[in-house]
Formats: C-alpha cells, structure tokens, sequence
C-alpha cells in the first residue's frame, strides 16, 4: 500500500532507497552494530521484491485497483496531448 501512495506522490522504484548515510556510515547500536549496507545488496534485493510482487517499474502491480485507475488517468492524458500538440 505505501508503495502504491508513493507512486501517486511521484516516487517510481528509482526512489526506492536508503539515505546515503546507512551506505557509509555503520549502524551504531542493536544486533546490526557495526553494519554498513552495501548499495548494491540493497539495490538487488528491492529489484527481487519488486519481482516476487509482481511489480512493475512504478511500483505497480498488474491487475491492481490503482494501476487500473493511473492507466485511464494515463490514456486520458495522452489522448487530450495528442489533440494540443497537432
């Protein structure tokens, strides 16, 4: 669900990310103290949930009620461009 909200706020996969900080800096405390995380782990890992989800590249998955509704939104849009831009 919230990947879906971030979708309609503008945030595609690209913005599925860690803040620079978990990266480069290690964690201070708890069982992962001492951990750095490694972006490209945490790249592949979100590129694996993406597929067992059956997510798209926006988030969305098929046959999903928001999907359905961002695709008329869609075509509505190319159909009103397409009659401007002639």
């Amino acid at each position: 669900f919230l990947r879906q909200c971030n979708f309609l706020l503008g945030l595609g996969a690209s913005d599925d990310a860690l803040p620079d900080h978990f990266h480069e800096e290690p964690i201070r405390e708890g069982r992962l103290a001492g951990v750095v995380v490694n972006r490209s782990d945490f790249r592949a890992a979100a590129d694996y949930l993406y597929e067992v989800l059956g997510w798209d590249e926006r988030g969305l998955a098929a046959g999903h009620e928001v999907r359905s509704r961002v695709d008329k939104v869609n075509e509505e849009l190319a159909r009103q461009l397409e009659g401007m831009i002639r």
